[in-house]
């Protein structure tokens, strides 16, 4: 086996187990993401809410008030149904991975597989960021 291919499999693969990882217990949402300010005390609460059976699970933010509202609208976002689909995205970058190995080790790589490898490669880029193994860190 190519043992650059094999490296992008097993890594396509650590992501996946990762994120699934992060998704244990988890609220499913759907998150809403919700601010409210009361000037008479000048405070700000920003985050994003869940229910749960019968309770709401709340993430709040605090810090930069120019950056809050955003932050809040990206975990609205990324409720549950999509990290579950980034790991299915990772694991079958892995499986197309040992594919092209199997290709390449047939002497059959064409440039479509080549492009394809391209296209699975900004695939890993999106892993290592997930692992925080990303370039420069």
């Amino acid at each position: 086996m190519n043992a650059k291919l094999r490296e992008h499999a097993d890594l396509l693969r650590r992501a996946a187990g990762h994120v699934r990882g992060h998704l244990v217990d988890v609220t499913p949402g759907p998150w809403m993401s919700v601010g409210e300010t009361n000037r008479k005390n000048s405070i700000a609460l920003v985050g994003a809410v869940a229910k749960r059976g019968t309770g709401q699970a709340i993430a709040v933010l605090a810090g930069d008030p120019r950056t809050r509202h955003a932050d809040a609208r990206l975990i609205e976002l990324m409720h549950p149904p999509v990290p579950e689909g980034l790991a299915a995205l990772f694991d079958r970058a892995a499986a197309a991975m040992d594919s092209l190995d199997d290709t390449d080790r047939q002497m059959r790589m064409t440039e479509a597989h080549l492009a394809h490898l391209a296209d699975l490669m900004e695939i890993v880029r999106l892993a290592r960021e997930v692992l925080r193994e990303g370039v420069g860190r």
